[in-house]
């Protein structure tokens, strides 16, 4: 883990009262207001310490370790073609991310990392000085950890949040990415006004999420309830980045996958 003193109060919040944290001898975060711990176990600091697992079965999924293993290579990619009926591949994904984010950044969010494949494309098509990978479950974050310091990748740091109660100051971050994991938010609207508090002026947020398509209505309300998930129509995130001061750059659609961008204004 990178040195706590690099990051402490230029970075990281307490997820609740939004106070100053401070490290323990044990490496562990402390809340110099409310008290809250945040221990630090294998090289990720957790910040939801008490979360039990989620009852929603795809979140349910993510947080077994023999999906975890099959995740990058069948789970996810099987989902994305058949969604996209072929139509988005990591590949395009890639590419459209490459054309969309400055040359310059430095700091970067991956919300809802999984195991870390979009932070390897930032490292890849970028050289961010910083990577925050943050998820809600354990597994993935391990993985993630195990395979960058395979690959000798050290400028990751791992959290366990909630997306909706990001631990990080305001305006930190120039980029945030979130692939393949906001028709689970539970409360999109709620998290879409937490990122876009620690999202700095001009910074981009890019996605990939559910898309809606108009006339497939029932179709999607037998999708949600089985999937428990949400499919977004590109007014819907319009109208509530335009309350958070975010402007949609961005937006390709391929049958039920929407890939789209904001900036910061």
């Amino acid at each position: 883990m990178l040195n706590t003193s690099s990051y402490l109060t230029q970075f990281l919040c307490c997820p609740t009262c939004k106070s100053g944290l401070e490290a323990n001898s044990d490496m562990s975060l402390c809340c110099s207001k409310c008290g809250a711990s945040f221990p630090l176990t294998e090289g990720i600091v957790d910040f939801i310490p008490t979360y039990k697992g989620s009852r929603k079965f795809l979140q349910w999924a993510m947080e077994r370790q023999f999906i975890v293993e099959i995740y990058e290579d069948f789970f996810r990619p099987a989902f994305t073609r058949f969604f996209s009926r072929s139509g988005v591949s990591y590949d395009k994904e890639t590419a459209w991310l490459d054309s969309l984010l400055p040359r310059d950044i430095r700091y970067v969010l991956d919300l809802a990392s999984g195991t870390g494949r979009y932070t390897e494309i930032a490292n890849t098509i970028r050289s961010p000085e910083l990577v925050f990978a943050i998820d809600m479950s354990l597994p993935m974050l391990r993985t993630a950890k195990r395979c960058n310091d395979e690959r000798g990748v050290s400028n990751v740091i791992y959290l366990r949040a909630d997306a909706h109660k990001l631990p990080f100051n305001k305006n930190t971050f120039d980029t945030i990415l979130c692939f393949g994991a906001m028709h689970l938010f539970q409360n999109p609207a709620l998290a879409i006004n937490e990122f876009s508090k620690v999202l700095d002026s001009k910074g981009t947020f890019a996605a990939l999420t559910a898309g809606s398509i108009q006339g497939n209505e029932k179709r999607m309300q037998v999708l949600s309830k089985l999937l428990s998930w949400r499919f977004f129509e590109k007014k819907w995130l319009s109208d509530h980045f335009a309350k958070v001061d975010l402007e949609m750059i961005s937006y390709a659609q391929s049958s039920y996958v929407a890939m789209f961008a904001a900036q910061k204004r």
